[in-house]
């Protein structure tokens, strides 16, 4: 590893596919020379390389995430998603929408900004984009909820939090606002929502469990 690092340009040079070595790769990688032939050795490998606890520099760490993601990867950089630079973020972004089955499967926490980029830059639909808001609503609090409420398209549903949420409030009925009144109940946000008697094509919620009168 000595030689080679000394002689760097020269190892880059001779390479091919029948004498490049993964393993041994993954170490010069580490070593200080310029991004530009680093990426021309990872040329030669799809393999997964891991971006954890190492000091690549932007440029590499964009490449290997574009070209080389190690799936072991994804939850500390979609937990961690905020302390990132652009670049970077931009990166895990294409990953975590490239890898949405598992994000929705598998119940994947995700840092904020990440669920909020997810849910106003994809294209994936808006039921899907329901589903992986519903998954994280145990880590959201009210204000978090209103913004991804805004980022759904939902923005009325903002009402729920407010001292006027009365009887006399509703919502639209539609599929989506369903799909998130159930979720909000099963975690227990709000305490039940119905059909307007007065108000065709509305909901109405109940915020809070009603009070046991006493005698």
């Amino acid at each position: 590893m000595y030689f080679i690092e000394h002689n760097i340009d020269k190892y880059i040079e001779i390479q091919t596919d029948d004498i490049f070595i993964f393993e041994e790769a993954v170490k010069v990688l580490e070593f200080d020379f310029d991004d530009e032939k680093k990426i021309e050795l990872l040329g030669f490998t799809n393999k997964p390389i891991s971006v954890l606890h190492k000091e690549f520099s932007i440029t590499l760490f964009v490449y290997i995430l574009d070209h080389n993601f190690d799936a072991n990867d994804a939850e500390n950089l979609f937990q961690n998603y905020s302390r990132f630079n652009e670049s970077e973020r931009e990166a895990i972004y294409r990953v975590a929408v490239s890898r949405i089955t598992d994000i929705r499967g598998k119940n994947i926490a995700l840092d904020d900004n990440l669920l909020s980029d997810i849910l106003t830059k994809s294209k994936l639909s808006k039921d899907v984009k329901i589903q992986i808001w519903a998954n994280l609503i145990p880590n959201l609090n009210e204000e978090t909820c209103k913004k991804h409420f805004d980022e759904l398209g939902v923005s009325e549903l903002k009402g729920i939090f407010t001292k006027r949420n009365t009887t006399s409030r509703t919502y639209p009925k539609t599929n989506d606002v369903k799909a998130i009144f159930d979720a909000l109940k099963i975690n227990t946000w709000i305490h039940d929502y119905y059909v307007s008697d007065e108000e065709d094509g509305c909901y109405i919620v109940i915020k809070n469990a009603p009070k046991n009168k006493t005698n």
